[in-house]
Parts: C-alpha cells; sequence; structure tokens
C-alpha cells in the first residue's frame, strides 16, 4: 500500500501547473481538469485509483507515492550522514571568479567587480590540491559556481582536462556539475561539459520573459533570456 510523499508540491505558474518531488526531483506537468484526479490518487481513493491505475502507477513509480512502511525523513538523513561521512568520495565547489556579465539587483556578490581582488593563482593552486588530496579517492565531484563561471571558461577546461588526466593515473571517477546564468552556454560549451561527465546544468530563468528581462540583464541593460532559452543561439 502507498501513501503520498512529504515532499510533493503543487506549482502554478501562470496557466501551466506542475507537481515536484523535492527528494527524488520528479516533475510533471499536469492538466488543468486531471488535478482533482491527481489529489484523489495521492490520497489514495480506491475509486480512482482502479479508475485511473496507469496515473497510479506512474504517481508511485516517480516517487510522488511511496511504501506506507517507510519514513522518508529517516531516508532522507541516512542519505546525508552516508554521504558527510564517506571517505573515499570528495565534494568541491569552485569559485574561479566572482565577476558577472549580469547586474542582477538582488545578487549579494554585486559588490565584487574588481578582478583585482581574486587570486591569479586560483587554479595551480587548486592542481596542487588535487595532487595532494585526490589520491586514494573513489569518487571526485566538481561544482563550477560563481559569479559566473563560465567567465573563466578557458581556465576551467584546462583544469578539468587535468582532473580527467589524473583520474585515470588516480583511478578515481570524475563528475562535474555547473550554476550558470546560461548567458555564455552554447553547443560547444554543452559538449566540452559533457566530456567530463557534468550530470546538471543549473540556469536561474526569473520567471516569464518580462518579468526576467526586467531583472537579469547585462551590464549595458541588454536583455537575456531569448539567449538563454535557446542553445548556441548564432
Amino acid at each position: 500500500m502507498y501513501k503520498k510523499s512529504k515532499f510533493n508540491k503543487f506549482y502554478y505558474e501562470e496557466n501551466e501547473i506542475f507537481l515536484f518531488n523535492s527528494f527524488t526531483r520528479s516533475c510533471i506537468q499536469i492538466e488543468k481538469d486531471k488535478v482533482e484526479i491527481i489529489e484523489k490518487l495521492l490520497d489514495n481513493n480506491k475509486e480512482y485509483i482502479d479508475q485511473y491505475a496507469d496515473y497510479y502507477n506512474t504517481l508511485a513509480s516517480n516517487g510522488y507515492l511511496v511504501n506506507e512502511n517507510i519514513d522518508e525523513v529517516s531516508v532522507l538523513e541516512y542519505f546525508y550522514y552516508s554521504n558527510y561521512f564517506k571517505t573515499d568520495q570528495m565534494n568541491i565547489v569552485l569559485v574561479p571568479t566572482l565577476k558577472c556579465n549580469f547586474k542582477c539587483p538582488y545578487c549579494f556578490e554585486e559588490g565584487f567587480k574588481e578582478e583585482s581582488i581574486e587570486n591569479k593563482n586560483y587554479f595551480i593552486c587548486l592542481r596542487k590540491f588535487a595532487d595532494k588530496n585526490f589520491l586514494n579517492k573513489r569518487k571526485i565531484h566538481v561544482t563550477l559556481f560563481g559569479g559566473e563561471p563560465l567567465l573563466k571558461q578557458e581556465e576551467i577546461f584546462d583544469y578539468l582536462e587535468y582532473l580527467s588526466n589524473q583520474s585515470k593515473h588516480y583511478q578515481y571517477t570524475l563528475s562535474t556539475n555547473i550554476v550558470t546564468n546560461g548567458y555564455l552556454l552554447d553547443s560547444a560549451i554543452f559538449d566540452k561539459l559533457m566530456k567530463y561527465n557534468c550530470i546538471s546544468i543549473q540556469m536561474t530563468i526569473d520567471g516569464n520573459k518580462d518579468n526576467h528581462d526586467k531583472l537579469r540583464v547585462l551590464h549595458d541593460n541588454s536583455q537575456t533570456y531569448d539567449i538563454i532559452m535557446v542553445m548556441n543561439p548564432d
């Protein structure tokens, strides 16, 4: 028997409705006239389960419904502590620059504009750190953060290539992810990221085009939504 997940959340965006599960990260779009059906299925209404078995199975297979004997909070705690105390894995967050090509009014890093405050030996230090600390690791995961990390794409990909070669010698698995505003992301950069086992690309979109282009603009006030939404706009 199933019960609905504690991590389910309905989101309403203009005329679109989504059901998101923050544990499995599953997200499905729901037609307006199907919302009541989904709610009934999540509440295990037998009449609806019999009538909409396919919907019910889809909810269960994507984590919106879980076995009634499962304590989801305990499972989450287990995953947290098992990852936190692992010694054969290392997750590192790289901030190669605090500069950004956007000037979002709410950004907490807005004051960091001068390149002179950044460490010119950043990637040299990172290589030395990798040489010393990545031996005997089973997995290395690198998160690229900023500022806008793709402003330093040449240095980043040189470093990732260094790690890729090192991983074959040290025998660890390398994976990456990136948090970017998406403006500089094109198909060529996407392919490079995939080369280094990029498992996620997080881009921030501030609502619809009108809302986004009021806030997330370049320093010359140029709009960015259309560039971000089209891969390789050239």
